[in-house]
């Protein structure tokens, strides 16, 4: 039994691991937890609506991750400073259109859900950075017709079941990573070299086994993981040259 005057508790790592869905268990490293110390979280943090709901306009960041959720609160539109939203390892299933109202928010954590379908406004929020949707159910998506710059620079599809990538994806014309291992692709996606400022792409863990030629116009991609895929080491050699500035993982 622990003693109430607890000030510290060290947590090692020869028996405790977490759990990575992709594919791995890696170590926790070593923490020591002081409980004297003060939360260092910046101010406009908060960890449940009741407390945030008390100054709405102080809210930036709020944290309602593993809370059991099957549905996206609605008092979450009082929240017009939120610039970032974890609302990971819930049971969410569909993203409502009150995000339209979050006119602020630059960061978007959906990640182990059960989201199945994305709405086609989602995209249309021009200040969002980051969106974060690894380890749901989607299938396919749609990206809505360009009305505004988008300044999304991060999209995580990582460990759904997508089979294909729109063509409108091109409509993210700031986006620099792209996050899609896991999924069914059996190509890498052709639409590729018409994404003007994408640096990453993120393949690992489908089932590709080529890629178009036309691959060789994108020139800003810097790095491309293909780690665990069917493709051969021909058509991975013959890709490197085609992007003899891209660095390939394989």
């Amino acid at each position: 039994m622990f003693k109430k005057s607890l000030e510290y508790l060290i947590i090692m790592t020869s028996c405790l691991f977490y759990y990575d869905i992709a594919y791995a268990q890696r170590k926790i490293p070593d923490y020591v937890i002081d409980f004297n110390k003060q939360n260092t979280d910046s101010p406009g943090t908060y960890y449940n609506i009741k407390d945030a709901i008390k100054s709405p306009n102080t809210v930036k960041k709020l944290i309602l991750s593993n809370n059991e959720l099957t549905t996206i609160p609605t008092s979450i539109r009082a929240f017009k400073n939120l610039t970032e939203l974890d609302l990971s390892s819930n049971s969410i299933a569909e993203i409502p259109i009150m995000f339209r109202s979050l006119t602020k928010l630059k960061k978007l954590n959906l990640r182990a859900n059960k989201i199945s379908s994305l709405p086609e406004f989602l995209f249309g929020i021009n200040s969002l950075e980051e969106i974060d949707l690894f380890g749901n159910q989607i299938k396919s998506f749609v990206i809505k017709e360009k009305k505004r710059e988008s300044y999304l620079k991060e999209l995580n599809l990582s460990y759904n079941v997508i089979t294909n990538i729109p063509n409108d994806i091109v409509n993210l014309e700031k986006l620099e990573v792209l996050r899609l291992e896991g999924n069914k692709l059996t190509d890498i996606p052709y639409i590729i070299p018409n994404m003007a400022m994408l640096k990453y792409i993120y393949l690992s863990h489908n089932i590709i086994t080529g890629f178009s030629v036309d691959i060789k116009r994108a020139r800003n991609l810097t790095k491309i993981f293909l780690e665990r895929n069917p493709i051969n080491i021909e058509k991975v050699k013959q890709l490197q040259l085609l992007l003899p500035n891209c660095k390939i993982y394989f």
